[in-house]
């Protein structure tokens, strides 16, 4: 009782040096609440649009027969259910003017409980030549009700007009956003003779019918259908359906939540960080305190258990306000989103966690101040120490054990980029797990060592403060004295900042070697060939040449291909080119094309000067060949292939009968928009109607730089709170130093130091701190993030690794963390300057 009385006291006595561990626990326990809680409301609104194609169904029914025409009739014939309707599926092309996309084509039925979507406005279709479409493609397409647009046919003839008479409300929900959706009649997939099956039904029942009745009798009718083939929960409640929907979902939610929660992980380790640091300085500030408890006959015990006990308060009261503000921030993202509508998903068990997670690590951070302050004796804490002074000498064992484990680090990594899975018989993913080895034992040895050369850094980053006058050398002169409490500090803040900057280290070097490979197999920008060598329609033609950041096209001749090779075949395009018009394509001009030798790209078993045949080959809608053309070649190699193969004019001609100009080439700026000449180049050649295949690298650039551009945002955007969280260390340091220095900032003031001056010097000691681990945290980023990327090149046997940083994203890490701590430094500053000298020069 003692202890808890004192701890409160303690608390209620001096409630705002605590703030920033209260702050620091809530932040962290509030990114575990909301990761959990927007994933999982963000994923079951997403496993409720799925169970949305069931609609109000009362049972669903999934089977393989001989005749899926039988499936209906028989389970209509079963007593108790009502109505029995076919869940179609097919897909279809769909062109507005130059725009286009491929969609996939759900039935409308005309019962009102089986439509399988939420209409926005207008109405729901009639006839086949009527569609709705959802709101993603109709944006897309720029269209509205009462807009003409041309559709493909179920048969997958020419395009069609045919009316949007109605468009479906938004999809709910982040994860919700679906493949482009046209709803059409049932008579849509059975006209003209198409080929498409239904393979599940949905049935309606009487009025009062229990749907769990019916089970067995409709698999009972089913079973009775000539080749049927039932899986089990082949007839099923919709609800039961719908659970299943829902439940194919989770391995996805499970993998997400588990990434954030490591984010979370991380913002909560540099917490514990400044919780740490927070409770070493109170000790310091509060030696004549614990003397005096020790000295009235305090135990040690009793003072283990009153700081202990103080630290789980705090640690409860910045948890359970995280948990406050996690649930809010999971309620105003999910509205955002909209996924709240399909209620709120807070697993309870998980919510609880966290704020458990977040009360063990305040008081685990804390547990090595209070065995530093049970370990004072009371004639020891009795002297009057103003501002102790850290010991200048090295800890022999940090700097052994660092010492070590950067020697560790360093054979680590040098073993993971000397390492040859190939030839080692090793797994290939042991590269990459000894570049995690390497890069946990240089971190803990970078970081543990902090006290070591945190100090000469400070100095030398203070230099061009000393310029300012007595202000600036003070300031140095202040951090270098306490280089234990300014490690501590630049260790959160390196820790936040060098996590950062290997993700977007790592992910630049990645993408630039990645991309500079794809770029020499794959030269051609974009190569487009119709699988028919069907010649592409002149009109297209020239809206790709059209298309803004397209700088160059050339048609040439294009059919599919099989290249024989010592008896191996491979299916490619033929493209005859002219060398002198392809080399404006090509990083370098085709070497000896003639109508002799086919260039092909090198490759395992492709040996430049062989004799290979070429054989162009006709098929007909049900893929057979139709008829075929061979000749021989002598093969050169060249990338400029790119993964085809390039014949004369001539050769084309002869071996094909006549040429045609069923290929495009296109040449794109490399200082474009490559996003946005991709996406408008796939609208309109998906929106053609043809079959037209790209074989260039343009596609496949925008993949990877759209994929690992889009990681870094989101891992940034998560890596802030751990960043927030120790600039709020940085203001946190300052503002106990103001406290611990209150007689001697009365004593500058006395001997004729400004206020303004007085906040300058608390600006410099937090710009100081900030300069140094940040700094130290983009060179340690750095070196790991292009650690981890060449390992991961090796794993993917990549040759040539070409290190690349994000300067960009890079110098904003920076300039918010400097920008960060000066903010941080305007409250302990006013305090300080605030302050009466004769008061605080009066003060113990």
């Amino acid at each position: 009782m003692i202890s808890l009385r004192l701890s409160l006291a303690e608390l209620r006595q001096h409630p705002g040096r605590l703030g920033a561990v209260v702050v620091a626990v809530a932040i962290s326990v509030a990114f575990m609440v909301a990761s959990v809680g927007v994933v999982q409301t963000e994923f079951g609104a997403a496993g409720d649009a799925l169970a949305r194609e069931y609609a109000d169904s009362d049972l669903v029914v999934q089977a393989g027969v001989e005749d899926p025409d039988q499936v209906g009739p028989a389970l209509a014939a079963v007593p108790g259910v009502d109505v029995v309707e076919p869940l179609w599926s097919g897909g279809t092309s769909l062109r507005s003017g130059d725009r286009g996309n491929q969609a996939s084509v759900h039935p409308v039925s005309e019962h009102p409980r089986l439509r399988p979507a939420e209409l926005g406005e207008g109405r729901w279709p009639t006839t086949p030549q009527e569609v709705v479409l959802d709101a993603g493609t109709a944006e897309a397409l720029e269209v509205g009700v009462g807009a003409q647009v041309e559709m493909a046919p179920a048969d997958g003839g020419d395009l069609l007009p045919v009316q949007v008479v109605g468009v479906t409300a938004p999809a709910a929900g982040l994860m919700s956003t679906s493949y482009p959706t046209v709803y059409a009649v049932p008579a849509w997939f059975t006209a003209g003779g198409s080929e498409l099956s239904a393979w599940e039904w949905l049935v309606l029942l009487d009025p009062g019918t229990d749907p769990q009745t019916l089970v067995a009798p409709l698999e009972t009718a089913l079973r009775a259908l000539p080749g049927a083939q039932l899986e089990e929960g082949a007839v099923r409640t919709t609800e039961a359906a719908a659970a299943a929907a829902v439940d194919s979902l989770a391995g996805d939610a499970s993998v997400l939540t588990v990434m954030l929660l490591v984010f979370a992980s991380i913002a909560m380790l540099v917490g514990a960080l400044i919780v740490a640091n927070t409770f070493a300085i109170l000790v310091v500030q509060r030696r004549r305190q614990i003397a005096l408890l020790r000295a009235v006959g305090g135990s040690t015990g009793q003072l283990r258990g009153g700081l202990v006990l103080e630290s789980a308060l705090i640690g409860a009261a910045g948890a359970l306000t995280g948990l406050a503000v996690g649930v809010l921030l999971t309620l105003a993202v999910t509205w955002w989103t909209g996924s709240l509508g399909s209620g709120l998903r807070l697993p309870l068990g998980s919510a609880l966690g966290a704020v458990a997670a977040g009360v063990v690590v305040t008081v685990l951070a804390s547990l090595a101040a209070v065995g530093r302050a049970a370990s004072i004796a009371p004639l020891e804490a009795l002297r009057p120490v103003a501002t102790p002074a850290a010991s200048r000498r090295i800890g022999i064992v940090r700097a052994v054990v660092c010492s070590l484990l950067l020697v560790a680090g360093a054979v680590l990594a040098g073993a993971a980029l000397g390492l040859d899975p190939s030839s080692t018989g090793l797994p290939a993913e042991v590269p990459l797990l000894l570049a995690i080895g390497a890069g946990v034992s240089l971190t803990l040895g970078v970081l543990g060592g902090a006290p070591l050369y945190v100090r000469p850094l400070l100095r030398l980053a203070g230099q061009p403060a000393r310029l300012l006058g007595p202000v600036g050398r003070m300031s140095v002169a202040s951090l270098v004295r306490n280089p234990q409490r300014a490690a501590a500090t630049c260790v959160a803040l390196m820790l936040a900042v060098g996590l950062t900057v290997t993700l977007q280290t790592g992910a630049a070097t990645t993408q630039q070697t990645l991309l500079g490979d794809i770029r020499e197999r794959y030269p051609v920008d974009v190569s487009l060939a119709d699988v028919d060598a069907d010649d592409l329609d002149a009109d297209l033609v020239g809206r790709l040449s059209s298309v803004e950041g397209v700088t160059d096209a050339l048609p040439v001749a294009a059919a599919q291909a099989r290249l024989t090779l010592a008896g191996e075949e491979r299916y490619l395009f033929a493209y005859g080119v002219d060398p002198e018009r392809a080399a404006a394509f090509l990083p370098e001009p085709l070497p000896g094309l003639d109508a002799t030798t086919v260039v092909v790209s090198p490759g395992p078993g492709v040996e430049p000067g062989e004799r290979v045949t070429l054989t162009l080959e006709e098929y007909d809608e049900q893929g057979e060949v139709t008829s075929s053309r061979s000749g021989t070649f002598t093969t050169v190699l060249s990338h400029g292939a790119h993964g085809n193969a390039l014949i004369s004019p001539e050769a084309f001609a002869t071996l094909a009968g006549a040429g045609n100009t069923a290929g495009l080439w296109l040449r794109v700026d490399p200082r474009a928009d490559i996003q946005r000449v991709s996406t408008d180049i796939t609208s309109l050649t998906d929106g053609s109607g043809g079959t037209l295949v790209d074989s260039g690298s343009l596609r496949e650039v925008v993949g990877y730089t759209t994929a690992l551009d889009t990681l870094v945002l989101i891992a940034t955007a998560l890596l802030a709170a751990a960043v927030l969280i120790s600039l709020i260390g940085v203001g946190n340091t300052l503002a106990l130093s103001v406290v611990e220095r209150t007689r001697e900032s009365a004593l500058l003031r006395a001997l004729g130091l400004q206020r303004a001056q007085l906040r300058t010097m608390l600006l410099l000691e937090a710009l100081l701190l900030a300069v140094v681990g940040a700094v130290v945290g983009v060179l340690a980023g750095c070196f790991f993030g292009w650690l981890g990327a060449s390992a991961l090149m090796v794993v993917l046997e990549q040759e040539g690794v070409q290190f690349a940083v994000s300067w960009p994203q890079t110098l904003g890490v920076l300039a918010v963390a400097l920008v960060a701590a000066a903010l941080a430094s305007v409250l302990p500053g006013r305090r300080a300057s605030a302050a009466s000298p004769v008061t605080a020069l009066a003060a113990e």
